[in-house]
């Protein structure tokens, strides 16, 4: 997920103080979960997921909501409405 989210943020043309406020978190927590020192909670890896660029976001999901393997529909209906919910906010 760290690879994912730095190359997300770099392909945004964002710094970490940029996305820390977009994310509503401190730059100190970003870098952690940058490093891999921390794990996003379940409300941040929400938000990540949504903020995520498009071409990041499915992979970005996968990374933040580990699911078994019998959870592939589940994690189909959250990249739906993930994109869902981002068409309505960009359209």
């Amino acid at each position: 997920m760290y690879q994912v989210l730095y190359d997300a943020m770099s392909h945004a043309g964002m710094t970490q103080v940029e996305l820390s406020r977009e994310l509503g978190v401190s730059q100190a927590t970003l870098s952690r979960w940058l490093s891999g020192s921390q794990q996003p909670s379940r409300e941040a890896a929400v938000k990540i997921a949504t903020w995520a660029p498009s071409e990041f976001r499915a992979e970005l999901i996968r990374d933040l909501f580990p699911e078994p393997p019998n959870a592939v529909d589940i994690k189909r209906a959250v990249i739906a409405a993930v994109d869902r919910a981002m068409g309505a906010n960009n359209g």
